[in-house]
């Protein structure tokens, strides 16, 4: 049937694929039952995959192996039926599987509340169980069944076959229903999942720039705001300097007055007072309603 060479390339590549299979998908089962975070309904089509995969691994490659590597068939043909049906059924949920993992992503992103209020776990388990019964029945009753319901003749017991390879109808139906028809609508799916992405990103990054206008607005008036309370609190160092200038010139008139004071009256005592409450009004810095207080304090007599 093939080469010696062939048959140590087939093998060697068979027995790659088997160990990744098995070891990969072993690692997600594993993960699934340590990982609390991982156990979750949503998880439950991966791991029908998974375990899926692991049976694929596991029976469909190494008995195809071990029948590559000697030439011949050497189970018998009860053995040969169960290991086609198994590896026909396995890989049909794998696809089953694959395509209701597409449809829950769908409908998970264009009717999300809808969808997650309708999906509860006893449905998804419904849902597995119709992905593992009917590709087992239906395969089941087709190899088993093929002989019985075909004038076709059994094949001799080191001979493993499948039963229908020469029914052309049969093996056109089949390749259509099993592998194109679920390639169309697995990439529509995920072309229109992709869109919805596309559209709900650009709707998210629309939010997030009016969120950014927004709070650049709002530190626009609290800093405004914050400078108007500074100003209404803290005088502004023009005012001091006016204030200033104030307390100078009051002060420049009351020296006048002492002066005058001192011409008319000679008198040294009011002099040294108000001399005081110069001093003390230029140390606090005074404003004038305080000097003239003061003023009003040293009791200072009217000159014509």
């Amino acid at each position: 049937m093939y080469t010696q060479y062939e048959t140590v390339i087939y093998s060697i590549l068979s027995t790659i694929v088997s160990i990744a299979c098995i070891s990969g998908n072993l690692l997600v089962l594993v993960a699934f039952i340590l990982d609390r975070g991982v156990r979750t309904s949503n998880n439950y089509f991966i791991i029908s995959l998974a375990f899926t995969d692991i049976l694929i691994g596991l029976i469909s490659i190494n008995f195809f192996m071990l029948y590559l590597m000697l030439g011949y068939w050497p189970l018998g043909n009860i053995v040969c039926e169960c290991w086609m049906a198994m590896d026909f059924t396995l890989c049909f949920i794998s696809q089953v599987t694959v395509f209701m993992i597409t449809i829950d992503r769908y409908l998970s992103v264009t009717h999300a509340l809808r969808y997650r209020n309708w999906r509860t776990d006893n449905k998804l388990k419904v849902m597995l169980a119709i992905s593992w019964i009917l590709p087992t029945a239906l395969w089941t009753t087709v190899i088993f069944g093929w002989y019985h319901f075909t004038d076709d003749e059994r094949p001799p017991p080191t001979a493993c076959n499948v039963p229908f390879t020469h029914f052309t109808l049969f093996n056109t139906l089949l390749t259509v229903g099993y592998f194109w028809i679920p390639l169309v609508f697995i990439t529509s799916l995920y072309i229109r999942i992709y869109n919805v992405a596309v559209r709900l990103q650009r709707k998210v990054m629309t939010a997030e720039m009016g969120l950014a206008e927004l709070m650049m607005m709002a530190g626009t008036t609290m800093s405004t705001i914050g400078l108007g309370v500074k100003t209404a609190h803290s005088p502004d160092p023009p005012e001091k300097l006016k204030t200033e200038s104030q307390c100078v010139n009051i002060t420049q008139i009351n020296l006048s007055k002492i002066g005058n004071l001192r011409k008319y009256s000679g008198s040294g005592s009011t002099s040294g007072r108000q001399t005081t409450v110069q001093t003390e009004c230029l140390s606090r810095r005074c404003t004038g309603n305080e000097i003239q207080r003061n003023e009003d304090h040293v009791n200072l007599p009217t000159f014509q």
